[in-house]
C-alpha cells in the first residue's frame, strides 16, 4: 500500500471525527497532523519495524485532537466520541493486516469494551497482550460518578473484555500485568485469575509500583496460583518491584531461560538466600538482568552463592555498591556477555578496587558494555586501559562534564578506544561546541565512532572524517542508538 492509498483510506473515513473547528483549508475533516501523522505510521509498518496495536499509535495521535479530556461530563463524552471515531477508523485499516493485531495493549483508563469487540473480528488473535490497571483516582470517571458506583463501573468494564481474552489466551504467549496501586492490584490479579490461563505464554511481565506490603502479597498469591497450571511454555520472566518465594513452583523456574528482576528494595525484599535460591533453581538460565537490586542482609551475604554455569549474558545496574556485592558473589564461568551500569559515586570511584571478581570477569568475557556518569570518567580511564573487552562505553551528563571526559581519555589513555565505541547521552540540548570537541577528539584517537545523543538531536560522527564543517560530521542515524545496551533484544 503507498502513501496515497493510505490517505484515501483515510479520507474515506473522515466524516466520522466530529470536529471541523481545526480544519485549515482542507477538504477533508482530518487535519495536516492526522494524515502527517498516520502516512509516517504506514512507512514505518511498510519497514516492519513498527508493529504494534493502534492504542499505543492512539497516545500519539490523540495529541493533536482539541479540547483534552476536562472533569464535566458531556466534554468527556464528546472527548470518547472523538477517540472511538479515531479507533473505528484504526480497526478499518487494520483489520486488512493481520501482523497490527500481533501485540495488544489495553489500558483500564481506555473504552475496553470497545477493544474486546475489535479482538472478537480480526482475522488472528493476539500474540501479546498488555494489561495495565491504574488507580480509580487517575481515571476521568473519578469526577463524573459517585464514589459507591465507581468500583462496579470498573467491574462492568473490564468483565466483558476478560471473557473476550479468554478465548484468546490459548494463543498469547507474551502476557504484561501492571498496576499503580493497591485496588488496581487487586482489581487485576483478581480478574487474571478468574478469566484466563497460562499454558501457552512463553514471556510474563508483572510489574506492581509502589511497593506496599499488600500489593507484593497479592502478587505473590496471583502467581502462584497462575503457576498452578506449571506454564510449561515460559521462558522469561520479570518481576518489577516484586520478588516472589516460589517454593513449589520451582518446577516452572528449571525451564526459564531470561530472567529480569527490576528494582528490588523498599518494603519487602528477599534475602541474599532467598535471591541465591531463586537463581539457583533456574538451571537452564542462559539470560540474567539484574536492575536496582537490594536485599534484606546485604552486610551478611550468603555464604554459598549458586554457580550460573548456563549464563551467558549479563546485565547489571547498581545504584549503590552495596548492590555490587551480589555481582561479586556469583559464579558464572560460561559469561560471554556482560553489561554494567553503575551510577552512585561510591560505586564508580571504588568499582575496580574493591571489587576484584568483577574485574577479573571484565577481563575474561567477550564483550563488555560500561555505562557511566561522565563526571566520573577521569578516575576511571586508567581502569579502562586494562580491560581490552570493553566495545562499547556509554557516558552521559552536563556538556562541561564531557569535554572533560575527552581530556581525561586523551591525556590518560588515548588509545584505549581502539575499538570502543563511545556513546554520549547529553543531559541538555546537545550544542555545536560539544558536537566539535566529539569531533576532534576523535582526530586524536582510532576511536571507532561516536555517537552523540541530545533531546533534540541525534547524530553520529564516524571517523576518518574531513572537516567539522561538513555534512559529514552530522550525518543523521536512521535508528537511535539505545543508551543501555538491552540483552532481552541481542
Amino acid at each position: 500500500m503507498n502513501n496515497g492509498d493510505w490517505t484515501d483510506i483515510i479520507s474515506s473515513y473522515a466524516p466520522t471525527f466530529g470536529h471541523t473547528s481545526h480544519l485549515q483549508g482542507r477538504s477533508s475533516l482530518l487535519s495536516d497532523a492526522y494524515v502527517n501523522r498516520l502516512a509516517t505510521f504506514q512507512i514505518f509498518h511498510s519497514s516492519k519495524t513498527f508493529e504494534c496495536f493502534p492504542l499505543e499509535i492512539l497516545g500519539e495521535i490523540i495529541r493533536f485532537i482539541p479540547n483534552p479530556f476536562v472533569d464535566t461530563p458531556s466534554t468527556i463524552r464528546a472527548e470518547l466520541h472523538i477517540i472511538c471515531s479515531v479507533c473505528r477508523l484504526w480497526r478499518e485499516l487494520c483489520l486488512s493486516d493481520p501482523r497490527m493485531w500481533s501485540n495488544v495493549y489495553i489500558d483500564s483508563r481506555s473504552d475496553s469494551g470497545t477493544v474486546g469487540k475489535w479482538l472478537c473480528r480480526s482475522r488472528t488473535m493476539p500474540l501479546s497482550i498488555t494489561l495495565h490497571m491504574h488507580s480509580w483516582s487517575s481515571t476521568a470517571a473519578d469526577t463524573t460518578y459517585p464514589s459507591i458506583l465507581r468500583p462496579r463501573l470498573r467491574f462492568q468494564i473490564w468483565i466483558p473484555l476478560m471473557h473476550i481474552l479468554a478465548q484468546h489466551m490459548a494463543r498469547c504467549i507474551r502476557l504484561e500485568l501492571s498496576a499503580d496501586d493497591e485496588p488496581a492490584t487487586g482489581d487485576l490479579i483478581h480478574y487474571i485469575n478468574r478469566y484466563l490461563g497460562g499454558n501457552s505464554i512463553v514471556e510474563l511481565y508483572l510489574m506492581i509500583h509502589p511497593l506496599p506490603l499488600f500489593c507484593q502479597r497479592l502478587a505473590a498469591e496471583y502467581v502462584h496460583l497462575l503457576f498452578k497450571g506449571n506454564m510449561p511454555s515460559l521462558r522469561l520472566l520479570s518481576l518489577d518491584g516484586i520478588f516472589v518465594l516460589w517454593g513449589q513452583h520451582s518446577n516452572v523456574l528449571s525451564n526459564l531461560t531470561h530472567i529480569r528482576l527490576e528494582y528490588l528494595e523498599g518494603i519487602f525484599v528477599p534475602t541474599s538466600q532467598e535471591l541465591f535460591d531463586f537463581l539457583r533453581s533456574a538451571i537452564h538460565l542462559t539470560h540474567l538482568h539484574m536492575q536496582c537490586i537490594q536485599c534484606s542482609d546485604m552486610d551478611n551475604i550468603a555464604l554459598m552463592p549458586p554457580t550460573l554455569s548456563q549464563l551467558t549474558h549479563l546485565h547489571f545496574s547498581a545504584t549503590h555498591y552495596s548492590s555490587v556485592t551480589l555481582l561479586d558473589a556469583l559464579d558464572i564461568p560460561a559469561l560471554k556477555t556482560v553489561i554494567i551500569e553503575l551510577e552512585d559515586n561510591d560505586i564508580i570511584n571504588q568499582f575496580f578496587v574493591r571489587s576484584p571478581a568483577v574485574v577479573r570477569m571484565l577481563r575474561s568475557v567477550s564483550t563488555a558494555i560500561l555505562s557511566l556518569n561522565c563526571q566520573h570518567m577521569p578516575t576511571c580511564v586508567d581502569a579502562f586501559s586494562t580491560l581490552p573487552n570493553v566495545i562499547r562505553i556509554d557516558c552521559r551528563g552536563s556538556p562541561p562534564l564531557m569535554t572533560a571526559a575527552f581530556h581525561a581519555i586523551l591525556v590518560h589513555s588515548p588509545m584505549m578506544l581502539k575499538k570502543v565505541e563511545l556513546y554520549l547521552w547529553c543531559a541538555d540540548n546537545f550544542p555545536d561546541f560539544l558536537l566539535a570537541s566529539a569531533v576532534r577528539f576523535a582526530s586524536s584517537t582510532t576511536l571507532h565512532m561516536i555517537t552523540v545523543r541530545g533531546h533534540d538531536f541525534e547524530g553520529k560522527v564516524t571517523v576518518p572524517y574531513q572537516t567539522y564543517a561538513e555534512e559529514n560530521t552530522r550525518e543523521t542515524v536512521c535508528r537511535p542508538a539505545p543508551f543501555v545496551y538491552d540483552l532481552f533484544n541481542s
